[in-house]
């Protein structure tokens, strides 16, 4: 933290001096849409580039003048800015008052990587949560402990704790990470923990392989009595859209294959391996053909040796092998003969 007020102070001292030597002079003194990238581009830049190497943490332009304000309301700012006990729907609807959406609310929320909160904001989570004396349980104990230690259940109002619990003085997407656990002093509908059982479950799945995971589409189509699956089945991880084309095609279609067995041959096409040096080529490419995001193709190719498309044909499979190959991926492709009846 002191390194980090130290660099702020120098940022704040260049920007004292820099109309000495940095500014252009304009008449008037008034502020106007883009002002600092024409009085002072150079200070702008310097003091943008110390903050934001002081905070360890990314940085972006921000336009001058664009919606910037030449007054403060205290009512506006009481009424129309959440409060940190506002519950989230109360959260959603001030945003959505001022023309941001949940898009936006979760964007901002980020901010408060770097930041304190007062005791007399979150106190009641730790005392007093529901009006019943109890404290609010889906606070991680570890982190409960911590706060109570600055927040006392009467007294020290003025106290402050860090919003960001693991990273309070860098700059980065710790914050969402804590609402999860749950270590944050924001609104609890914020940080609801997912049921055990079906979290359980969830890691379960994750671990199957491309191979297992259409088998249980099947083995669920069949029990819940589906011609489709929802598409929350067709997104697990590790899976393409076509590892899934020939779900779902029972009732009418069975019934026709009594009638006539057709036998129609596929491929299934393996990652066996690849060169350390190609791992990145290899993961863009296999995006290509899977239609999956990064961390799940990053974790597809990591799993190597492994089944990367099921079912292909012949022709799908060539293709996929030969521009693996040309991004240093070993690939192999298994016949298969099924038929459907």
């Amino acid at each position: 933290m002191a390194k980090f007020s130290l660099s702020l102070l120098l940022a704040l001292s260049l920007l004292a001096f820099s109309p000495l030597c940095l500014c252009h002079k304009y008449q008037g003194g008034y502020l106007f849409p883009q002002f600092y990238d024409h009085s002072c581009p150079r200070a702008q830049e310097i003091v943008k580039s110390v903050v934001a190497k002081a905070s360890g943490g990314p940085n972006w332009e921000v336009p001058l003048g664009r919606r910037d304000s030449r007054g403060a309301s205290l009512s506006g700012s009481n009424n129309d800015i959440p409060a940190p006990n506002n519950t989230f729907q109360t959260i959603l609807t001030k945003f959505k008052r001022q023309g941001l959406d949940l898009v936006d609310l979760v964007a901002l929320s980020g901010s408060h990587t770097i930041g304190d909160a007062r005791c007399t904001s979150f106190r009641q989570r730790l005392y007093n949560q529901n009006g019943n004396g109890k404290p609010d349980f889906t606070l991680h104990p570890t982190y409960a402990a911590q706060l109570r230690n600055r927040c006392p259940r009467s007294g020290s109002d003025q106290n402050l704790f860090f919003l960001d619990f693991v990273s309070p003085t860098r700059f980065d997407n710790t914050y969402f990470k804590n609402l999860t656990l749950p270590y944050t002093t924001a609104s609890p509908e914020l940080s609801q923990p997912t049921p055990e059982r079906v979290s359980a479950i969830a890691e379960e799945i994750s671990g199957l392989t491309l191979l297992e995971v259409t088998d249980l589409t099947e083995v669920l189509r069949e029990k819940l009595g589906v011609k489709e699956m929802p598409t929350m089945v067709m997104m697990m991880p590790g899976m393409g859209f076509g590892d899934l084309r020939g779900a779902g095609k029972g009732g009418a279609g069975a019934a026709k294959g009594e009638e006539k067995k057709v036998e129609k041959t596929a491929f299934d096409v393996k990652l066996d391996g690849f060169d350390a040096a190609t791992k990145i080529k290899v993961i863009k490419e296999v995006r290509t053909f899977t239609a999956l995001g990064l961390k799940e193709a990053k974790e597809l190719v990591e799993k190597a040796p492994t089944l990367l498309k099921k079912g292909v044909t012949k022709e799908e499979a060539e293709t996929i092998i030969a521009k693996m190959k040309e991004v240093g991926a070993k690939v192999s492709m298994e016949f298969t003969a099924r038929a459907k009846g």
